[in-house]
């Protein structure tokens, strides 16, 4: 499934952050609004440096240190998509 903004197989749903690939539903963890802000983001010196902070981040809650991989994950997916 190709998306109208050129991402293939995902799409975040900013009311609850789903992602769709081959029919299946996959609840993203944390905050969709820090996914919106990495979809939107065109600077690359700025969105590197934030990935950088979730990469080096050290929390000891679980769901928290699952949604800071998922948001340094995304950041590296729009620094692709930007040529960065």
């Amino acid at each position: 499934m190709t998306l109208g903004w050129g991402r293939t197989c995902a799409a975040v749903v900013a009311a609850l952050a789903l992602t769709a690939c081959n029919g299946e539903m996959v609840v993203e963890p944390g905050d969709p609004a820090v996914y919106e802000r990495i979809e939107a983001a065109t600077d690359c010196n700025a969105l590197k440096e934030e990935v950088e902070q979730y990469v080096a981040s050290r929390v000891n809650d679980a769901d928290l240190r699952e949604a800071h991989v998922a948001y340094a994950l995304a950041g590296r997916r729009r620094l692709s998509e930007l040529d960065c």
